[in-house]
């Protein structure tokens, strides 16, 4: 099945700075600098055909995912991972064994006896 969703493109472009700043930066990172980077993001649409994809993940930022197609290209996309999984399953008739346990929770720790514990002393 061949679907449309959007895609997110990175813009970089190189950020002149005039020479005190290229002086004050000189100074607190101790070394010669040239032109920053700033990146911007955008978003537009694009069709791929689900058998094409080897595999994807959840992005680092809530409701994007990361694919990777058979030919290595690797995109980020603007739909939810769980509702990707779920279309892949659909599209493709694969089952997806989730293997991957919940975030384990930090347990609380009993706190150490002391000398001066209750149920240390004989009376």
């Amino acid at each position: 099945m061949i679907v449309e969703v959007m895609v997110r493109w990175t813009d970089m472009q190189l950020k002149n700075m005039d020479a005190k700043e290229i002086e004050l930066k000189k100074l607190i990172e101790g070394e010669e600098v040239g032109a920053a980077a700033e990146f911007s993001y955008s978003y537009g649409p694009m069709c791929f055909d689900m058998n094409d994809i080897a595999r994807f993940n959840r992005s680092h930022e809530d409701g994007l995912t990361t694919i990777r197609f058979k030919d290595g290209d690797g995109y980020v996309i603007q739909v939810d991972f769980e509702a990707f999984k779920q279309l892949y399953a659909e599209c493709t008739g694969k089952v997806i064994n989730v293997l991957v346990k919940e975030e384990k929770k930090e347990r609380k720790r009993r706190p150490k006896k002391t000398d001066t514990d209750v149920d240390d002393i004989i009376l």
